[in-house]
């Protein structure tokens, strides 16, 4: 998974990359370790899984409080999104032309 991270802040963010390279049934951590500094995952950003097509499943940790516009658009074989934060800001268009998609807050 690609990401960036925010030293200022110690936290991270899922980040766009290459038109579907996440495939089958993803589980996002709650922090990354990078430099013997660990980082809190905070934000699913722009367009991160934008059209994976292959991704089936995705479960989001309590530490995300976003998911950007369009992260999961056209992500046509996803259909369960397990989010453990039910208090979580999704952005426009979040989840569009994801036609069998099923979201389920879960803590």
């Amino acid at each position: 998974m690609e990401y960036r991270l925010h030293e200022e802040t110690l936290t991270a963010e899922v980040i766009e990359s290459p038109n579907g390279k996440y495939n089958g049934n993803i589980v996002i951590p709650s922090t990354v370790t990078y430099d013997s500094v660990t980082y809190t995952f905070t934000k699913i950003g722009d367009e991160a899984f934008y059209r994976c097509w292959n991704l089936n499943s995705i479960t989001i940790p309590k530490s995300v409080t976003h998911i950007e516009d369009w992260a999961f658009s056209f992500c046509d074989d996803l259909t369960s999104v397990t989010i453990l934060n039910k208090d979580i800001e999704i952005g426009d268009r979040a989840f569009s032309n994801c036609p069998e998609v099923q979201i389920t807050y879960a803590e």
